[in-house]
């Protein structure tokens, strides 16, 4: 179930208590699956007291070269808040990682539903447990190069080809 180099799943973010670590942790504990948790912040000796699996790794701040290697290397980031916009889910999935994320909020602008990633429609643990089983299911329907290619459109060249293009729209 678990055999290559990608045999992990991601969380990166801040660690306060609006971001739900507490739903991550919760479910993984349950799954007995890896995780690994990018993030500092005030949460940090809460939600450390509440990991129960070893196979949960809180690794604390990494630098932007190691982050990438993670974002590239997981089977799929978990995005479990609502975001005006979600940019942790934008640089996973430009490593060609799927998310697996909260149908709410920029997640729903920035995640295509069975082709860059899978969606859970409530923040409780049975939801994402269930998306999880769901994307693993499907792990293989995912193609990295794919999702990678379909979040280019957010890449800053397309921003400012948008705006100039609206700006000229509008003279």
């Amino acid at each position: 179930f678990f055999k290559n180099k990608w045999d992990y799943f991601l969380d990166v973010c801040l660690l306060v208590h609006h971001k739900i670590f507490d739903l991550i942790i919760q479910a993984f504990n349950q799954l007995s699956w890896p995780l690994k948790i990018v993030g500092i912040g005030p949460e940090w000796g809460n939600l450390k007291r509440i990991v129960h699996s070893p196979k949960i790794e809180m690794m604390g701040f990494v630098p932007d070269d190691q982050l990438r290697q993670l974002y590239t290397e997981a089977r799929a980031l978990i995005f479990p808040q609502e975001e005006d916009f979600g940019l942790v889910a934008i640089e996973a999935q430009a490593c060609g990682t799927p998310t697996i994320a909260l149908a709410q909020g920029g997640a729903i602008e920035t995640v295509e539903e069975n082709k860059t990633g899978v969606f859970f429609r409530d923040q409780s643990c049975d939801a994402l447990v269930g998306a999880l089983i769901k994307f693993v299911r499907n792990e293989n329907d995912f193609q990295r190069e794919t999702i990678a290619k379909q979040v280019r459109r957010f890449s800053l060249q397309n921003f400012k080809n948008v705006i100039n293009s609206t700006v000229l729209s509008l003279c």
